[in-house]
């Protein structure tokens, strides 16, 4: 496996199978309505379906030698500036709420509710930014 798309195809499919451990965990240990059930069924489904397509490209490079493109250094110089940027949100943000934390104007509460935004806004950050790069060229 040294190719790089290889190592590519073996990542997509550990995330896979996290999709899938994770799903199953949630089934067996929570007990949601309609809504968490359906989350669930989407974690497994998609967990699944990843799986057996990077399992697919697998076998097919086993067979051919041949690995359909998907990152090249345009992809890995963007997402490398897209983290940077998601990253330096995150490190911000947490260290205003820390601060506001040191000073008393949150208390436990507030900063841990405001822990989980805060992280999807630096998600959030992440991927626009990698889709303005892209689109940039």
């Amino acid at each position: 496996m040294d190719n790089k798309q290889v190592r590519f195809l073996a990542n997509r499919m550990l995330v896979a199978v996290f999709f899938i451990i994770w799903g199953v965990m949630w089934f067996v240990f929570s007990r949601d309505g309609a809504l968490g059930n359906a989350l669930k069924v989407i974690f497994v489904a998609a967990g699944v379906f990843h799986l057996f397509s990077a399992g697919r490209e697998l076998l097919a490079y086993r067979k051919t030698g041949e690995v359909k493109t998907r990152v090249d250094e345009r992809v890995e110089f963007n997402n490398l500036r897209a983290s940077r940027r998601g990253f330096v949100f995150l490190v911000a943000a947490f260290s205003v709420m820390y601060a506001m934390r040191g000073f008393n104007m949150l208390n436990e509460v507030v900063f841990t509710a405001a822990a989980g935004p805060v992280i999807a806004a630096g998600v959030m950050v992440y991927l626009l930014s990698y889709h303005m790069f892209e689109r940039k060229g």
